[in-house]
């Protein structure tokens, strides 16, 4: 269910308010998405209103045993785990396959060094918009400190909640111009994100490198970041490696502030050694003199 958490508490739980009511969940796993939170909410709360259960196909009275030893022959270990143990298993096709809970997710506070506090704005009205403060420091790793991932915003409230941040730098979805002329006349400092050709390709590969380096890494509360991460894949009947344009709003945003600041450190990188290699000849020459 796309967006359940804003559905649930802006639908669903107060549908059931007035007479007390209950809901139940049944579902087959799908990687570690809202069902995986829900399921984990009976062991999280501290009152008996949650429960969960656990049922795999051999326990279906109706399925005969052998046919489901059959698929599981036929079948991914992955695949069939889930479908037929309803085990919680890394969806198949992800697209950021290197993201692990335990390497790039953080909860404790952490002192950040020279910190830069910035944002990634992808705008949307149906679809959510996102609003996402990275943090950098010094030896460029990334922090995702803060989301702001709502629904029905026009761009004059997104640009007037960013505009209370204090963000150095805003990196916002080109896209956009009546969104970017809001911000900037809320005096925010819009910096301007270059969509070239394959630039989806290549802002996921920088991230992916950066989460292998655990140089990016996401605060426990940013729960539809994390989400994304984990539900973002790739289309299976597409021949090209085409992610499906869905779970990517937060990611989206992300990926405007790494591509950009990424590129700058490239061409810092590349300035410096020129300087460098400048300085060596001009110390040569004086030394041949």
């Amino acid at each position: 269910m796309r967006n359940f958490w804003e559905n649930w508490s802006e639908v669903l739980r107060p549908a059931i308010t007035d007479t007390k009511g209950h809901a139940m969940f049944i579902s087959t796993p799908k990687g570690f998405n809202h069902f995986y939170d829900l399921y984990n909410k009976h062991f999280e709360a501290e009152s008996d209103d949650f429960a969960s259960y656990h049922f795999t196909s051999y326990d279906n009275p109706y399925l005969d045993p052998e046919e489901i030893d059959k698929a599981k022959l036929e079948m991914t270990e992955d695949r069939f785990h889930q479908e037929y143990m309803a085990d919680f298993r890394r969806q198949e096709g992800l697209v950021y396959k290197e993201f692990n809970r335990t390497h790039n997710i953080y909860s404790e506070e952490i002192e950040i060094k020279a910190p830069i506090k910035m944002s990634g704005v992808d705008f949307g009205f149906v679809n959510p918009c996102a609003v996402i403060t990275v943090t950098k420091d010094y030896d460029n790793t990334y922090y995702i400190t803060d989301e702001w991932y709502h629904r029905g915003k026009t761009d004059a409230e997104i640009a007037e909640y960013v505009a209370a941040q204090g963000y150095a730098m805003v990196y916002p979805d080109p896209e956009n111009a009546g969104g970017i002329e809001d911000m900037k006349r809320r005096g925010v400092n819009c910096r301007d994100v270059v969509k070239g050709k394959d630039s989806i390709e290549n802002g996921i590969n920088k991230i992916r490198e950066l989460l292998k380096q655990r140089r990016l890494l996401v605060h426990s509360s940013c729960k539809h970041t994390i989400a994304e991460f984990e539900t973002y894949h790739y289309d299976e009947d597409s021949r090209k490696e085409t992610p499906v344009k869905e779970n990517d709003h937060a990611l989206d945003a992300i990926r405007y502030v790494i591509m950009m600041q990424e590129d700058k450190n490239t061409v810092t990188k590349v300035e410096r050694i020129l300087k460098n290699t400048r300085n060596r000849e001009r110390k040569q020459k004086n030394f041949a003199r």
